[in-house]
């Protein structure tokens, strides 16, 4: 890597980010620096520029990696070092993401496949009775676990730790999951747990065999939306859902019709 990019990397960890997020936005500056054929801290506007446009990014890969260059250029600027390669490049354009929860019936139809492994129902319960993002669901320990206080202690985004509350569906499968060390191990290596690209996969091929198009995440939209549908009040779901705000938590529930008629039924009528 790069010295500055290292430097800034060990910025990001001793700040609390995660992994993940070190590596998505150190790895994304290194590309458009690779793209220009210029130094990271010597990219210019043309190059950001010429990078965002390349064909096949979708607008939100074009938002996210506008948003790794913007802290590239925080972090520059306080180290000192002039940062203009984004003077006049304008936030990517995004289109409101639609929710797209799994249907009940297909997640009874996935939970009543015959060729599903103990493994694949864990993934697909902690992602839709929990509401886990599959990074989450892979290191889920059995000692994480109190059957009795029905919690899951976690580790969530950004390192935050956690206390859940369980539903039932999730303690009748903390029974039949080791009572301690990780739920899903890496294949070839019990010490340490599986990726959360591999466990997206599983999911994938779990969901795809059950003609469900999609991965893990649309068990989390299914979560929030069911939640709702339940009655619960938007900012219970938002902090089931672990959400630091309220608008974040509406990116992922879906309104049906009958619920806008059953609201529009409680207006009440002019004398």
């Amino acid at each position: 890597m790069h010295r500055l990019l290292g430097s800034w990397a060990l910025s990001l960890e001793a700040w609390g980010r995660s992994p993940a997020t070190i590596r998505a936005y150190t790895g994304a500056v290194a590309r458009c620096a690779a793209l220009g054929g210029v130094e990271p801290q010597h990219l210019q506007p043309a190059h950001v520029t010429a990078w965002l446009a390349t064909p096949g990014y979708s607008p939100d890969t074009r938002a996210t990696y506008y948003r790794s260059m913007r802290a590239w250029v925080r972090w520059l600027e306080e180290q000192g070092h002039p940062a203009p390669m984004l003077r006049g490049v304008r936030k990517p354009l995004t289109p409101p993401a639609a929710p797209r929860p799994v249907t009940t019936l297909e997640l009874r139809r996935v939970l009543a496949d015959p060729l599903l492994s103990r493994q694949e129902r864990g993934l697909v319960v902690l992602c839709a009775w929990a509401g886990l993002r599959i990074h989450e669901a892979v290191r889920v320990r059995g000692d994480d676990v109190d059957v009795y206080e029905g919690t899951l202690r976690l580790v969530g985004k950004g390192g935050v730790r956690q206390v859940l509350e369980l539903h039932p569906m999730v303690l009748d499968l903390a029974r039949v999951m080791p009572p301690s060390g990780w739920w899903f191990p890496a294949p070839r290596s019990a010490g340490r747990p599986r990726s959360a690209d591999g466990a997206g996969q599983v999911v994938v091929r779990v969901l795809a065999r059950n003609g469900v198009d999609g991965g893990a995440h649309r068990l989390r939209h299914w979560h929030a939306t069911e939640l709702i549908r339940a009655g619960a009040p938007l900012p219970v779901v938002s902090g089931l859902m672990r959400h630091r705000s309220v608008a974040s938590t509406l990116r992922y529930v879906a309104v049906g019709e009958s619920q806008r008629r059953a609201a529009l039924v409680g207006l009440p009528a002019a004398a």
